[in-house]
C-alpha cells in the first residue's frame, strides 16, 4: 500500500505517507463499524483471556484483549475455578436492579461467584463491573468488536484474516491516504481521490457483509437456450 500511494502521488517521504495510510484505517474503520454489517466484520469471537489473579469485582477489559482496541462487546463468558466450560455472562445496564442486588458487596466484604448468574456492566467504555466479583482463577472468554493495528511496514507488513481489516479494504485505504496527501499540498485532486476511497468503501462492505444477508449461498443460474430472446 505503501509503494502504491507513493507511485500515484509522488510522495516519496515515507513517514508522511505512512502516517495518512494510518488515519485512512481510522476512518475506514469507522464506517465499516457504523455500517449495517459493520461489527461483525470487525469482530473477533472467542478470545480468552489469563486468568484472574485475584477475586476481581471491577476489570480493565481492554488493557487485557490482544486482538485489538474495544470498539464494542458483544459477548462475555467466564469459567470458573471448578469448571471446565464456559457460561455466557448477562448484560446489564448497572442502575438495573437485579444488578445493584448482586453488586452490594464491598472491598472489604466481597460477595464471591460460586455459580450462576452472573452479571455484568460495562462502565467507561473498556471497563467490566462484574456482579457478583469473580473468584481468583476464573477464565474469561470475549466477542467483541475491535480496531485491529494499523498497517506499519515494521510491527505489522502484512495482512492477517481475523486481526486486521481483509485485502478487499485496501484500495479504499490508498485511495483515501492520497486524497489526505493531496489535500496537504492543496491539490484540487484530492476531491476525486475522496469520491473513489468512499465508492471503493462502500463497495467493499457490500461484498464483505454480502452473506450475512443472504439466507443461502450464492447461486448461478445455469444457461438455458430457451432463455434468449428469440430472433437475437
Amino acid at each position: 500500500m505503501l509503494a502504491l500511494i507513493s507511485q500515484r502521488t509522488k510522495i516519496k517521504n515515507d513517514p508522511k505517507v505512512l502516517n495518512e495510510l494510518r488515519a485512512a484505517y481510522r476512518w475506514a474503520v469507522n464506517r465499516i463499524f457504523n455500517s449495517a454489517d459493520g461489527p461483525q466484520l470487525l469482530v473477533t469471537v472467542g478470545e480468552e483471556l489469563p486468568a484472574l489473579v485475584a477475586t476481581t469485582r471491577d476489570y480493565d477489559l481492554e488493557t487485557n484483549l490482544v486482538g485489538g482496541s474495544l470498539l464494542g462487546l458483544q459477548t462475555l463468558w467466564a469459567k470458573l475455578p471448578s469448571e471446565t466450560i464456559f457460561t455466557r455472562l448477562i448484560p446489564r445496564e448497572i442502575s438495573q436492579q437485579d444488578f445493584i442486588a448482586m453488586d452490594s458487596s464491598t472491598a472489604a466484604d466481597p460477595q464471591i461467584a460460586t455459580g450462576y448468574p452472573v452479571f455484568y456492566a460495562v462502565t467507561n467504555f473498556g471497563q467490566v463491573r462484574f456482579a457478583p466479583s469473580l473468584p481468583a482463577a476464573t477464565v474469561l472468554r470475549a466477542d467483541y468488536s475491535r480496531i485491529g493495528p494499523a498497517p506499519d511496514p515494521t510491527t505489522n507488513p502484512t495482512q492477517q484474516d481475523g486481526t486486521d481489516l481483509p485485502s478487499l479494504f485496501h484500495d479504499a485505504l490508498v485511495n483515501k491516504a492520497c486524497a489526505h496527501l493531496f489535500d496537504t499540498l492543496d491539490d484540487d485532486r484530492a476531491g476525486g481521490w475522496e469520491t473513489r476511497a468512499i465508492d471503493f468503501l462502500n463497495t467493499a462492505i457490500y461484498t464483505a457483509g454480502k452473506g450475512t444477508r443472504t439466507a443461502r449461498p450464492v447461486e448461478t443460474r445455469p444457461f438455458r437456450r430457451g432463455n434468449r430472446r428469440r430472433g437475437i
